[in-house]
């Protein structure tokens, strides 16, 4: 539903298409975190630096 959608905004981009998959994924991850954008990247931020 939601790459239908976006492919047909974006139809000959699809490097473009993903990133607005990918924003619309992480929306619905901090919505149900109870997170704002920039706390849950943050938070995926300090994850990566604590594995490398």
């Amino acid at each position: 539903e939601i790459r239908i959608a976006i492919e047909k905004e974006f139809p000959e981009d699809p490097a473009l298409q993903q990133v607005h998959i990918a924003r619309i994924i992480i929306a619905k991850e901090t919505e149900s975190e109870g997170l704002s954008f920039l706390e849950y990247i943050r938070i995926l931020g300090m994850q990566v630096k604590n594995v490398g």
